[in-house]
């Protein structure tokens, strides 16, 4: 039977993984703190990296403050595939 995800709780990781990298802990310690991949770090890295140079150079956020950096629907608008 496969496991049910709690997205909240999914959420709350992904935000905990980009406080940790904001304060440059290395990925492979963010991955052991948080109990996931290195993999699921590498790629909050990268979409972390693409909102942030994102909105330096459009200004504030479309998709707001706060926590909303990692949701899905606002990930859909920059991915080329």
């Amino acid at each position: 039977m496969a496991t049910k995800r709690d997205l909240e709780q999914m959420e709350a990781r992904r935000v905990e993984g980009a406080q940790l990298l904001k304060r440059k802990v290395p990925p492979a310690e963010v991955a052991r703190r948080l109990g996931v991949s290195r993999q699921s770090v590498s790629n909050w890295e990268r979409q972390l990296e693409e909102v942030t140079a994102q909105s330096a150079s459009s200004g504030p956020s479309p998709w707001g403050a706060g926590h909303g950096w990692m949701r899905r629907s606002a990930l859909r608008s920059t991915r080329c595939c």
